[in-house]
């Protein structure tokens, strides 16, 4: 029986068999800190300063994971890779995977070219083409931000960490084989905005970079709350959705007046009541995705307005077109919040909000 769970983020296990260097989790250089008792000096000076200005305790602890993870990312090698393929009935490969971009840069293009073995160990070539390999792109790739602020760091840690699939790809070649049995990335060319390139690649052997990765602190801490404020910093203009309806314009400068230029209050907006629950009894899995065993975790990010109404909810992270539509329709039909306060004055606040389809 098919039905929908709220659960934490979760992903297939990756295995790879590139011939790039490892960046395993013995290579990781923190821990994840989940009690102030474990916390160095500083960070229990940064925690105790974060709950006197009315900061839950789990948001509290989760700078400080934001932090450790960024500094970790400061010694990482400058692109760490995580991939998998499948194999459709007619026999084409398809890539999918995660990038963390850990440099400070925007990678332009990350051009990555994979061959495959069969099960005996030898060469697998496309059935159409004989040809040996399978060469795709993904562009505009965010890195880590070069703040040491807990607060930007907080907004911006998840702008390093990319997911690779068909829906993102700018470009690529087709690649047709049904008994291919391994994937191997064999050459990563990494060109950056700035007109430099770099082949430091490492393979990550975890399950997934989210939660074994280099972001492990950030996605551990995440599991503890569905509503997190990610993405606070963006300028508001840059994130309305398209509305034709004669209030618009009104609307628009309500919001402009009521952000006063907070993208992170004080008091953060919350759901009355329980959120999970109330998803729970209003999603609905689409027919569709259901019938072709679609599944995944969907980003929507959206505004709390200082009145606690729900405006401008956008997909951030996307699975699959049903599912992204299932998933706007019941965020934008949800329930006044309790709004953010800032100084002591409700302001609208972004938040994201993870929702997760899985079947059972």
């Amino acid at each position: 029986m098919k039905r929908l769970v709220l659960i934490l983020l979760c992903f297939v296990s990756i295995q790879s068999y590139a011939q790039f260097p490892r960046y395993s989790s013995s290579d990781v250089i923190y821990k994840c800190v989940g009690e102030i008792d474990y916390m160095k000096q500083n960070e229990i000076k940064d925690y105790n300063y974060f709950i006197n200005h009315n900061f839950k305790d789990s948001d509290a602890i989760l700078l400080i994971n934001c932090a450790r993870a960024n500094e970790n990312l400061k010694h990482a090698p400058a692109t760490i890779i995580s991939y998998t393929y499948k194999i459709g009935e007619d026999g084409k490969i398809e890539i999918s995977g995660e990038l963390i971009n850990t440099t400070i840069k925007t990678i332009k293009k990350a051009t990555l070219t994979f061959d495959f073995t069969n099960d005996y160990y030898e060469n697998a070539y496309d059935t159409k083409t004989a040809k040996k390999y399978l060469t795709v792109s993904y562009e505009n790739l965010k890195g880590r931000t070069s703040s040491n602020d807990y607060i930007e760091i907080r907004n911006h840690i998840l702008d390093c960490y990319h997911r690779l699939n068909k829906d993102n790809e700018t470009s690529g070649n087709t690649f047709y084989n049904k008994i291919v049995s391994s994937a191997n990335l064999s050459k990563a060319l990494i060109e950056y905005t700035d007109g430099t390139s770099s082949q430091e690649v490492y393979i990550f052997d975890g399950e997934n970079l989210l939660n074994e990765g280099p972001l492990e602190p950030v996605a551990d801490f995440k599991e503890e709350q569905e509503v997190e404020m990610i993405l606070n910093n963006e300028d508001e203009d840059n994130n309305e959705t398209e509305d034709n309806s004669e209030t618009k314009e009104n609307s628009e400068a309500e919001e402009q007046n009521e952000t006063d230029s907070h993208a992170l209050s004080e008091i953060p907006p919350h759901f009355k009541g329980n959120v999970n629950a109330w998803l729970a009894q209003n999603l609905v899995y689409p027919k569709e995705a259901a019938e072709n065993g679609v599944q995944g975790n969907v980003f929507v990010k959206f505004a709390v307005l200082k009145d606690g109404s729900i405006r401008n909810a956008q997909i951030v992270r996307s699975v699959d077109p049903a599912i992204d539509r299932e998933a706007l329709r019941c965020v934008n039909s949800m329930p006044k919040w309790e709004p953010g306060y800032q100084d002591g004055k409700p302001v609208t606040v972004y938040m994201v909000l993870r929702i997760s389809f899985h079947m059972k």
